[in-house]
């Protein structure tokens, strides 16, 4: 709960002191969308191996798809999608970091079914490769 007031708290700062235009812009989202749209990120969180579909988080949290969109590039600035790839990408790093998984456990733990895909999302996300992250870790 903390967590989520302070980013609303961020949220709001973010939207004041862009002014103008833009924060007219920002505010499309009404409060309680903007609780539906926290709620589909903690959905998205605490199923990282087998998060919904759109069409099911939409369904779950009472939100057309396009407002979950747009909810989430204004709170999240990135797609419900782009999210749940940060959010596994964090989680992988923090598995080999703190209980040493190797790279194949540590792709299938947070959802990857392709190791070739876990390996470049994690490249683009920390730009170093995971083996190479993991080898940095003990040594």
């Amino acid at each position: 709960m903390e967590s989520r007031a302070l980013e609303l708290i961020a949220y709001k700062l973010d939207q004041l002191s862009a002014g103008g235009r833009n924060a007219c812009r920002s505010s499309a989202l009404r409060s309680d969308e903007i609780d539906r749209v926290h709620d589909a990120g903690d959905i998205l969180t605490a199923r990282l191996e087998n998060p919904p579909g759109i069409k099911e988080l939409t369904q779950t949290i009472g939100l057309t798809h396009v407002k979950l969109q747009r909810g989430f590039r204004e709170i999240y600035h990135t797609t419900p999608f782009g999210y749940l790839r940060r959010i596994r990408l964090d989680k992988a790093r923090m598995l080999m970091e703190d209980e040493g998984l190797n790279v194949t456990e540590t792709a299938y733990a947070v959802g990857y079914s392709s190791l070739s895909h876990f390996a470049k999302a994690f490249k683009e996300q920390f730009g170093i490769s995971p083996s190479h992250y993991r080898r940095q870790l003990y040594h």
